[in-house]
């Protein structure tokens, strides 16, 4: 009982990376419940907002989550991250860790902090990227926003279903020159099976963080151009087309600040609402259950918080 775990049995950690709302969540939901047969699977789900919306989304699947919310497991929540994993590892004892890093992390310090602790090892590390916005992202958000592409073994792409064939080109071919190595999928997920997924990721040879970047990327929780998050409790209840409304409005006007994204669970008249919304114009609303509705994060720059308080009151 005391004895040490072989490496061989020491848990495989899966780690997922990509920018607010380029999809590792709906990937995760996809790939736990048959992507790895006959193995007992733990999550590690980092939210870099006050309030861990995604966790409820996640254990749907049946799976265990350990949520780390308000900061990023690359910096600010590292102990926490290191205490997370450690735990998990001993009290769990979980034959693969799958790890969310939120979307405001640098992969670089997260594999970095992986690679330190020896109750685990690090098998995959995949970056989820919305084709329809990284060349404008590569631009926009530099060296930040790079790291989570170099420093990645597989690039899975979100949205290629929406993208032009000269658009879905021009994104790989920006992501080649960044990870020359790394392999790509750009099929639509709907025509990918959890089985071909898996396979992707075992294709990878081990990576470790970019050495020209690792140490001077470690963003702190208003990292990113200033990146922000704010938190908003409310107790009103929505109809989805009077939900769809408010979100309409916070992505049209600047007045709340710019938004890159804003997720939440809301009581809605006759069921939970859960939604996800992304400039321009991206909405999605289902009912689902929660235990704890009522909260919602935005992320974004220069919030108005008074402001996106009062749209939700």
């Amino acid at each position: 009982m005391g004895q040490e775990r072989t490496k061989s049995a020491l848990p495989r950690v899966d780690l997922f990376s990509g920018f607010l709302g380029a999809g590792k969540t709906t990937l995760l939901k996809k790939l736990i419940p048959e992507a790895w047969p006959g193995e007992r699977l733990a999550v590690i789900e980092n939210e870099f907002g006050k309030v861990p919306i995604d966790t409820d989304f996640l254990e749907e699947t049946g799976v265990r989550v350990r949520a780390l919310a308000a900061g990023c497991i690359c910096c600010t929540l590292q102990g926490d991250f290191r205490l997370a994993l450690r735990q998990v590892a001993q009290e769990q004892a979980p034959d693969r860790i799958l790890i969310e890093a939120s979307g405001a992390a640098a992969l670089s310090s997260v594999i970095s902090v992986l690679e330190s602790v020896e109750e685990i090892v690090l098998d995959a590390v995949v970056t989820v990227v919305d084709a329809t916005r990284c060349v404008l992202f590569v631009d926009k958000l530099g060296n930040f926003y790079r790291d989570q592409i170099v420093n990645a073994g597989t690039l899975i792409l979100s949205r290629t279903q929406s993208c032009t064939e000269e658009a879905l080109a021009a994104a790989v071919s920006r992501l080649r020159e960044l990870n020359a190595e790394a392999e790509i999928l750009t099929a639509p997920w709907d025509s990918l099976s959890a089985r071909e997924l898996r396979e992707a990721l075992q294709r990878q040879t081990h990576v470790s963080a970019a050495p020209g970047l690792t140490g001077r990327l470690r963003p702190t929780i208003r990292s990113a151009g200033g990146l922000e998050s704010c938190a908003v409790k409310t107790e009103r209840s929505f109809t989805p087309a009077e939900l769809r409304e408010v979100l309409e409005a916070l992505l049209a006007d600047e007045g709340y600040g710019r938004v890159f994204r804003a997720k939440g669970v809301l009581r809605g008249s006759d069921s939970i609402l859960f939604f996800d919304a992304l400039p321009p114009n991206e909405i999605n609303i289902r009912a689902g259950h929660s235990a704890q509705p009522g909260q919602l994060v935005v992320h974004g720059t220069a919030l108005q918080e008074e402001r996106l308080i009062e749209l939700f009151k």
